[in-house]
């Protein structure tokens, strides 16, 4: 098992013991590894192109459910979408989690993207 594939796998046992079923997911390569071991093990998982769409989405779904429901995002800007729908889940007392993807440190500095 790989670097990469080791976090995955100790990511996906914590949202496991939060009680995360429920999956809203925006693509991106940081993250792509992360949505292809939820997809592999069979998660419930809702695709979004749009981060803050998908962040109101989960919330929404945490209301209904009150159960807890993950954000999966990659970097930067895309982070910072999340962020009306984590404050309102807070204020609402609602199990909303935030999984991101880092860009790597590499890229800092660099103007790069990827």
């Amino acid at each position: 098992m790989n670097g990469n594939a080791a976090v995955i796998r100790a990511l996906l046992d914590e949202v496991d013991a939060l009680g995360v079923s429920e999956f809203c997911v925006c693509s991106g390569a940081r993250n792509a590894a992360i949505i292809d071991a939820l997809v592999q093990r069979g998660s419930f998982v809702r695709n979004f192109f749009d981060e803050r769409s998908a962040a109101f989405f989960a919330l929404g779904r945490a209301m209904q459910t009150r159960e807890p429901v993950a954000v999966l995002t990659t970097s930067g800007t895309a982070v910072a979408e999340l962020f009306p729908a984590i404050i309102e889940a807070h204020y609402q007392n609602l199990p909303l989690v935030a999984i991101t993807a880092d860009r790597p440190s590499r890229y800092a500095g660099r103007r790069a993207t990827g």
